[in-house]
């Protein structure tokens, strides 16, 4: 055989291979439980894979609350799962948040699994057994909070593998032994609560839960003003919660699924955009809040191009406002906290991240465009800064228009709007 005929055999090889290897790995996706249900989208094999771990550990975390984790449930519906959604459109686990469920039995080592998990919060249960060392997995962990159990044995040295790790709880438990040295400086810790030493032999600190301190500098060096510390996006997210809302409207007797809102005042005052609530056939419009309980509100004014304020009908709302930016930067990141199009309104909003694209004016109104991978429904909803604070409302999420697609997200620039609070 010549040498020519023997590379085309070898050519055709490799292709037939990679073909099997490719349908292959979109079968596995197909025959997914989670995929062909419908919790997660077919394409997303990570996501995929995890889902189909949380279905595996429903049973195991066992309690008082049953999960509502199903295969026919879209996973960012799922009791305590938060999904995020990055640049590029791709949805991953970021929070599970299993607080005071009345869990018993182990922590399922499985949960290592979940690679792209942020946040860990099973705290306030009845845990017992050891920690798995299977925990040092989870790479991009931010926030572990496995406070207030009945945990027994050492802490795994695993856990030292955490390098991203900015806060962890573990006390109310029975453990022992000795904090691994790499816990210790984590900057948000309760060491001190353990009362234990760490495995390099130093003694735990004194008073409250500690934070990492600055050493001294000895001649200060004047900065700039900055509005608030970049915090871990889990900790942003916990902040935020009770700021946003699930903006319902009754349009001729019809009633429509959950937009977003967010509080800018003490009085109970709701932003969101002004198409949200802008139907001559409006009848009705109910505010859940972050606790599921719901109000009625109408209309007070419109402020801005599609920025509208709503009022309580009667009385005022208890509320904790958003902070509002004072400016941005081009390249900045954000993220967008919000519902869209859930038919539950105590369920767990949609959480994406992205950049500030550029700020321009149209139609005579300042607008931002960012890259930002939204859902439709989250009109209304409050785009963030890493800093905790609010730069505008979202409007439009990217799309198909007029035959062609439009990979922006497009926000209501509050930074050079007047609300008139």
């Amino acid at each position: 055989m010549s040498f020519g005929k023997a590379r085309n055999v070898v050519l055709i090889s490799v292709i037939i291979a990679s073909i099997f290897a490719v349908a292959s790995v979109v079968g596995a996706q197909q025959n997914s439980p989670c995929v062909t249900g419908g919790a997660v989208p077919a394409g997303n094999e990570d996501l995929a894979r995890d889902c189909e771990t949380l279905l595996g550990l429903k049973s195991a975390l066992r309690g008082t609350v049953k999960l509502n984790w199903w295969a026919g449930r879209p996973i960012n519906k799922w009791d305590g799962v938060l999904t995020v959604v990055d640049v590029h459109g791709q949805e991953s686990i970021f929070v599970l948040y299993l607080q005071a469920r009345g869990l018993n039995g182990v922590i399922p080592p499985e949960l290592g699994n979940l690679t792209q998990l942020g946040s860990l919060d099973l705290s306030d249960n009845r845990l017992s057994g050891s920690i798995p060392p299977e925990l040092g997995n989870l790479s991009s962990l931010r926030t572990l909070d496995l406070s207030d159990n009945e945990l027994t044995g050492k802490i795994p040295a695993e856990l030292g593998n955490l390098s991203n790790l900015t806060k962890w709880r573990l006390n109310g438990n029975s453990l022992t032994g000795c904090v691994p040295d790499a816990l210790t400086v984590v900057a948000d810790n309760d060491w001190n609560r353990l009362g234990l030493p760490s495995c390099g032999g130093s003694a735990p600190p004194s008073g409250g839960p500690v934070s990492t301190p600055t050493p001294p500098v000895s001649t200060p060096t004047p900065t700039p003003p900055v509005s608030t510390p970049s915090a871990s996006l889990p900790d942003l997210l916990e902040d935020v919660r009770d700021s946003v809302v699930c903006v319902e409207v009754t349009i001729s007797e019809a009633r429509y699924l959950c937009s977003t809102g967010f509080y800018v005042d003490d009085k109970g005052t709701v932003l969101t955009a002004e198409h949200v609530v802008d139907d001559e056939d409006l009848t009705a419009i109910t505010i859940f809040n972050s606790a599921g309980r719901q109000f009625r509100y109408r209309v007070s004014r419109v402020v801005g191009p599609d920025a509208a304020l709503l009022v309580p009908v009667s009385g005022r709302v208890q509320s904790k406002p958003v902070r509002l930016a004072a400016s941005y930067r081009q390249g900045e990141s954000i993220f967008t906290y919000g519902y869209s199009r859930t038919a539950f309104a105590d369920d767990l909003p949609v959480v994406t991240t992205g950049v500030v694209g550029a700020s321009f004016t149209f139609g005579g109104s300042p607008q931002i465009a960012a890259i930002l991978g939204t859902a439709p429904g989250g009109s209304g909803g409050p785009i963030f800064t890493m800093q905790g604070e609010v730069v505008g409302i979202l409007w439009a999420s990217p799309g198909i228009f007029d035959g062609d697609f439009d990979p922006f997200s497009y926000i209501v620039d509050l930074t050079k709007i007047d609300l008139g609070l």
